[in-house]
C-alpha cells in the first residue's frame, strides 16, 4: 500500500470497547479488523501508533450515546474525525447480519465512497449548556407527569376540582385539605404529591441556574432575539438555539426546516400541504408545536405593558 494514499477508519464504539477496521484509498484494497481495542487513552494511543506507518489516517465513529470525546481526542491528536449520522448510513436491502466488526468495516468503506453524512459537532462550552437546558425541559415534563399522574388517581377515586384553574393556591389549598377514605390510598396519595412537589423544586432549581449561565452562553444573543417572534418563549428559544448550535452550518432555510422535522406532504384524498414532525432532536419538534400553539392565540399583556 503505497504510504501516501489516505487510510479509512471504521471505528464501532461502545462502553468498554472500540472494533476497528482499515481500508485503503484503492477500490481494490482489502478491508483488514485491526483490533477491538478498549477506550482508554493510553489503548487508542497505541491503535494510532501501530496505524501510524500506513499513510494520513481519516477516522469515523457512529453518533451515539458515547457522545463526542472520542472525536475530540483524535482531533487534539492532529487526526481527521468524522461522525456520522447512523440513520442516514446506507444499508443493503435484507442485511441483518450485524456485528462490532462487521460495522466497523462498513464505516471504513462508506467513509471511502464518500456515502456517509457528517453531524455536526458542538463546541465544548455550547454542549454543556445543552445539557443543562435538556435537563430543564426534563424536569418541565416530569412535573408534568406527575401532575398526571395524580389526576387520573383522584379521577378513579371520584375526587373532582370545582374550581377553574388548576394548580392555583386555591386548588392546592383543597389538595391539602383531601382525606381519603383507607390509609393505604391515603399514603400513595401522599405520595405523589410529594413527588410534584420535589420536582418542582428540581425545576426552579435550573430554572435559577439557567438565568445565571445563559449571559455567558455564546446563543443568549440569538435566543433573545428569538423571543421577540410572537409564540417563542424562553424555552422554546434555548431549546432551539442549544439544540442548533450554529445557525450558519444551515446552508438554506429548507435545511434548517428539514433538520427540525418539518417535512411537507402532500394528502391523496385532497390536493392539499400540511406540516407534520417527522424526525427532529430531541424535543425540538415539540418546541415547534408549543411555539405554533402559542402564536395562534393573542398575548397575554401585563399592566405595565398595557399602559
Amino acid at each position: 500500500m503505497d504510504n501516501d494514499s489516505t487510510v479509512f477508519i471504521g471505528l464501532d464504539v461502545h462502553k468498554d470497547s472500540i472494533a476497528v477496521a482499515r481500508v485503503g484509498s484503492a477500490p481494490s484494497d482489502p478491508v483488514i479488523e485491526v483490533a477491538t481495542i478498549g477506550t482508554q487513552q493510553y489503548a487508542i494511543d497505541r491503535m494510532l501508533t501501530k496505524l501510524a506507518g500506513h499513510g494520513p489516517l481519516q477516522f469515523v465513529y457512529e453518533a451515539g450515546p458515547c457522545g463526542f470525546w472520542l472525536h475530540r481526542y483524535l482531533t487534539g491528536k492532529g487526526q481527521d474525525c468524522v461522525v456520522a449520522a447512523p440513520s442516514l448510513i446506507p444499508k443493503r436491502p435484507g442485511d441483518r447480519i450485524k456485528t462490532d466488526r462487521r460495522d466497523a468495516r462498513n464505516l471504513a468503506l462508506g467513509l471511502r465512497a464518500g456515502t456517509l453524512t457528517a453531524i455536526h459537532i458542538p463546541a465544548p462550552e455550547q454542549e454543556a449548556f445543552r445539557d443543562v437546558v435538556r435537563a430543564w425541559q426534563q424536569s418541565k415534563r416530569d412535573v408534568a407527569k406527575g401532575k398526571q399522574r395524580l389526576k387520573a388517581f383522584l379521577l378513579r377515586n371520584d375526587l373532582r376540582y370545582a374550581g377553574k384553574d388548576g394548580w392555583s393556591a386555591e386548588h392546592r389549598r383543597w389538595l391539602a385539605s383531601l382525606v381519603l377514605p383507607s390509609a393505604a390510598q391515603q399514603v400513595v396519595f401522599q405520595e405523589l404529591v410529594d413527588t410534584i412537589t420535589e420536582r418542582e423544586a428540581r425545576r426552579a432549581r435550573f430554572e435559577v441556574q439557567l438565568e445565571q449561565l445563559a449571559p455567558h452562553w455564546p446563543g443568549y444573543p440569538i435566543a433573545q432575539a428569538l423571543i421577540a417572534f410572537r409564540g417563542v418563549q424562553q424555552a422554546v428559544a434555548y431549546g432551539v438555539v442549544a439544540e442548533a448550535g450554529d445557525f450558519a452550518r444551515f446552508s438554506h432555510p429548507r435545511r434548517f426546516m428539514a433538520w427540525l422535522g418539518l417535512v411537507p406532504m402532500s394528502t391523496v384524498t385532497q390536493i392539499s400541504l400540511v406540516v407534520v414532525i417527522e424526525k427532529s432532536p430531541p424535543g425540538d419538534g415539540q418546541l415547534m408545536a408549543v411555539a405554533g400553539s402559542s402564536a395562534r392565540t393573542k398575548p397575554a399583556l401585563s399592566l405595565s405593558l398595557r399602559r
